[in-house]
């Protein structure tokens, strides 16, 4: 008979074999993961006596201020190595996303109107002469003066004391004939002369 030939098979054998295979295998999980219960407990425990502990608190301290102050010192060294790469590439990311950084602006202008002003008051007291001169030379600009270097030009305005013309002392009141002014040529733009008010004035008149 053919049967005669086949192997005999063994069912109780490949039931040990089974269950040592897959059922032990389970259990070796079970008893990981209640031991692994019991470390994390364990290292809990031992967390919180560390926070405790003066050398655990000191390595905070000098994480959060140290580390810190050391970071933004770098970081301040790569801003001012770098101004013009930094330009660049805020210029591009802008161009970018022009229309999400609007919206962004628009929308934290709105809800931070009180530090905004805050903000701006602080600025200014710290730098009311830079403030000046920039509205300043704006306000040339926005007259028609043309020049090359207008810093220059500033500094020649600020330090003239009397008038180039009527030889008159100059003043800052802006409501006084004597105040100093920037004299420029209405056609071309270019810069004349620093006179008082009434001097611009009766030039203004005369020649344009």
């Amino acid at each position: 008979m053919i049967y005669n030939y086949l192997p005999k098979i063994n069912l109780m054998k490949i039931l040990e074999k089974f269950i040592k295979k897959h059922l032990s295998k389970s259990r070796q999980k079970i008893r990981v993961y209640n031991y692994g219960k019991l470390r994390t407990a364990k290292n809990r425990k031992l967390r919180e006596k560390k926070r405790t502990h003066p050398s655990f608190l000191l390595k905070e301290f000098i994480r959060k201020h140290i580390t810190k102050s050391k970071r933004k010192i770098r970081q301040f060294k790569y801003r001012q190595d770098n101004k013009e790469k930094i330009k660049k590439v805020d210029k591009i990311n802008y161009r970018k996303n022009k229309e999400k950084k609007k919206i962004q602006n628009k929308v934290w202008r709105e809800n931070n109107k009180e530090k905004r002003k805050k903000l701006y008051d602080d600025w200014f007291l710290k730098n009311t002469e830079k403030k000046l001169k920039y509205n300043r030379i704006s306000n040339w600009k926005r007259f028609g003066v043309k020049s090359d270097n207008y810093e220059y030009l500033y500094e020649k305005w600020k330090n003239t004391k009397n008038c180039e013309n009527c030889n008159v002392k100059l003043t800052d009141d802006k409501y006084l004939n004597t105040r100093r002014v920037l004299d420029h040529s209405h056609t071309t733009g270019e810069f004349r002369n620093i006179l008082c008010h009434l001097c611009n004035i009766r030039r203004g008149e005369t020649n344009i």
